[in-house]
């Protein structure tokens, strides 16, 4: 009973200390996310290839008072997630124009944009890590580019995270938030007598 007790303890404090990864890899045809849990858990979380188009799309542009709060609810938790994140960037960019001249100005406007990023997104996050390779081709057009965002977090902040996100919905739902429709008291009222 108490190598049960002592190896449930030692599980729960792997699983909280350790990292969760995910992983969102990007290129012209095909964006993929994955999440990787204590490195033997993998889940591919999203797969699309973007050249494909979509025959059937329906579009729902509903607004409702009780989205709107869930998704500033949202908003505040992803901000004060932001800190304890450790990303690591690596953006692989080969383009090219007929023109050398357009060529050479496009180039110097990606890399003084990327670089006025890296102190931005330094500060955002705990630790910030990134490599870029922008390679212009002077005599042809051609494009290609690939994304490799790499995020990592500690469990124990997603755990954190997700107490503080229900105890904030349950009191918000508890104070009369997150309403749908309208209430028909009135109505009922003249229609009982």
């Amino acid at each position: 009973m108490k190598l049960l007790l002592l190896l449930s303890i030692f599980f729960i404090i792997v699983v909280i200390f350790s990292k969760t990864y995910i992983e969102i890899y990007f290129n012209l045809n095909k964006l993929n996310i994955k999440l990787n849990f204590l490195y033997v858990i993998k889940i591919n979380l999203f797969e699309k290839n973007i050249k494909e188009k979509n025959k059937t799309k329906s579009v729902r542009k509903e607004k409702t008072r009780g989205n709107v709060e869930i998704l500033e609810l949202v908003r505040d938790l992803i901000s004060n997630l932001l800190h304890r994140l450790d990303v690591n960037l690596d953006i692989y960019f080969l383009f090219g124009t007929k023109e050398p001249h357009i060529t050479a100005i496009l180039y110097g406007m990606i890399n003084s944009f990327l670089g006025s990023l890296y102190p931005i997104l330094k500060d955002t996050f705990k630790n910030y890590n990134q490599k870029i390779n922008i390679i212009p081709v002077f005599d042809k057009e051609l494009y290609d580019l690939k994304l490799d965002i790499l995020i990592k977090i500690q469990n124990l902040y997603l755990i954190w995270m997700s107490i503080i996100f229900l105890s904030k919905y349950i009191k918000k739902k508890g104070k009369g938030g997150f309403r749908y429709g309208t209430s028909n008291r009135s109505i009922n009222e003249n229609y009982n007598g």
